[in-house]
């Protein structure tokens, strides 16, 4: 199977479903130092990573992911309220996103 860029087109259509799904893509996890070696689930509620102007050349269209997340994100730690924060919790203490 040949991968393709997710066209402009298709993710402004994918927009209307931003408050319920996400996108399988995160943020470099962090380095592991002395005091925190498990870095694992770091950076995963970094929403920074949608405002890339190179977000649609990482994503790719021939691949449907299908995950139930029942949370809620009222109250993020960092405030972030916008599109796309299904699977991008910013709870590091909590949040299971990596594994996904």
């Amino acid at each position: 199977m040949i991968l393709t860029k997710l066209s402009k087109e298709t993710f402004e259509k994918l927009m209307e479903f931003n408050k319920v799904a996400s996108f399988g893509i995160w943020a470099p996890p962090n380095e592991p130092t002395p005091d925190n070696l498990n870095v694992k689930k770091s950076n995963t509620g970094d929403m920074t990573i949608f405002i890339n102007p190179k977000l649609l050349d990482r994503l790719k269209d021939g691949v449907v992911f299908i995950a139930l997340n029942a949370s809620v994100h009222n109250g993020r730690k960092d405030g972030y309220n916008g599109p796309w924060a299904m699977f991008h919790s910013d709870d590091n203490g909590k949040q299971q996103d990596f594994r996904l």
